[in-house]
């Protein structure tokens, strides 16, 4: 089976793409007193075009000086008479021929010599079947790519690693000052070295476009990145629209209109990041973090008290209400059915403790318990229930470093932050 090129849409970050732009750029900014005729002027980065190199460096790579063409008419990636087939590769065939030979949005035939080889092909290998299929942890990512006139080859166990083989092709090739196109005589063996190499986007306190947030997942994709952890709740706004409880999005998101990403938005992210070889795994961040929950689920949040009155303020989420739970139950059952991924990431950060020692019912639930005045012991008691929940509706979870900080035993994956 050949690609047909002409059904991708070639303007999607072309420029970014081609220059090999590094993927984050950190800024940091220097308060000073200097009067500013001493501070120099802003300059832009300098973008500087590789011809050939590879990012991140694969595993083995093996470089000759014997150059090949490549010809946008005569050039196409094909299946191997005994691969698999399905509609990742399909795609992903279309997204790098444009990559390479698109310019500025716009399909730029290259300069071909008849003094050169040519290569005319990229013969795919997939052995595991890959229909439907989603990304995951266990996930291979391993791959081999043989380039040599007239035809490379790229095999791979999966459609994941077909993708990255696919990724280093396209980072191989490059545009000389003269308008070829020219890839060397390369093979390489490779394989991550890390199964998890993720990005945080935090869609709480800076609601993102579904456009930008793809821009993130191609930018992810060019340097092998596959885990889009996506920090969708927090604090500032719940932009998510739950189906269980709608309320959640329509008194806690910025804008119950505009900024809110619906279960459409939410499958077509899924469905861009699985065709990337790119998992989402979404974080629903409790007790602490939980501002926006307050309006869309009364009964939720602890009252705050000064003294013996409640002072109208409210903070995380109440321990010690059977609701809370069954709130929780309901809601990490629709993210089980919504989100594909194994995992869920439960936060747990930054947890105050200041609310719930001002609330006498929660004083009287803590003596009833046997936790003192250990209010960390309550967090636990917490904790441990929605983890016992995760799992009861078929999800492994994830948790910050600080869960694991104040005793609550985790034998799951944690973060750092």
């Amino acid at each position: 089976m050949t690609s047909t090129p002409a059904a991708h849409d070639p303007n999607k970050m072309a420029v970014l793409r081609r220059t090999q732009a590094v993927f984050s750029v950190l800024l940091v900014l220097f308060v000073s007193p200097l009067p500013c005729h001493n501070v120099p002027a802003y300059q832009k980065p300098v973008m500087v075009q590789q011809t050939g190199k590879v990012l991140p460096k694969p595993q083995m790579l093996t470089v000759s000086a014997e150059a090949y063409t490549l010809a946008m008419s005569g050039f196409k990636f094909t299946y191997g008479s005994s691969s698999q087939m399905c509609d990742i590769v399909d795609q992903a065939f279309r997204r790098y021929y444009d990559l390479i030979f698109v310019v500025d949005g716009v399909k730029k035939a290259p300069v071909v010599s008849k003094d050169m080889s040519e290569l005319t092909e990229l013969q795919i290998m997939v052995k595991e079947p890959c229909t439907g299929v989603y990304p995951s942890l266990e996930s291979s990512e391993n791959y081999t790519l043989t380039v040599a006139a007239p035809m490379g080859t790229l095999v791979a166990d999966s459609a994941w690693g077909v993708l990255r083989g696919l990724e280093t092709f396209s980072q191989l090739v490059y545009r000389t000052d003269d308008g070829m196109i020219i890839i060397n005589k390369t093979t390489v063996d490779d394989f991550p070295r890390f199964a998890h190499r993720g990005i945080l986007l935090d869609t709480s306190r800076h609601f993102i476009p579904i456009k930008y947030i793809k821009q993130n997942l191609d930018a992810m994709a060019y340097n092998k990145f596959n885990v889009f952890h996506w920090h969708i709740v927090d604090d500032p706004s719940f932009p998510y629209q739950s189906v269980a409880f709608p309320d959640l999005s329509a008194k806690g998101a910025f804008n119950p209109y505009t900024h809110l990403y619906t279960q459409e938005d939410v499958k077509d992210v899924i469905e861009y990041s699985r065709l990337r070889g790119i998992r989402v795994v979404p974080e629903f961040d409790t007790p602490g973090h939980t501002a926006s929950w307050g309006a869309g689920l009364p009964g939720f949040l602890t009252p705050c008290y000064d003294g013996s009155a409640p002072n109208g303020k409210y903070y995380a989420a109440n321990p010690m209400l059977n609701t809370t739970y069954d709130y929780m139950t309901k809601l990490l059952q629709e993210i089980k059915d919504v989100f594909p991924d194994k995992y869920v990431h439960l936060g747990g950060d930054e947890v105050s403790f200041n609310c719930w020692k001002s609330n006498p019912d929660i004083t009287k639930f803590m003596e009833k318990m046997g936790f003192g005045t250990d209010y960390s012991k309550l967090e636990e008691y917490y904790i441990k229930n929605i983890l016992d929940i995760t799992t009861s509706v078929g999800r492994d979870y994830i948790v910050w470093q600080e869960v694991l900080d104040n005793g609550v035993q985790v034998h799951k994956p944690r973060k750092t932050w």
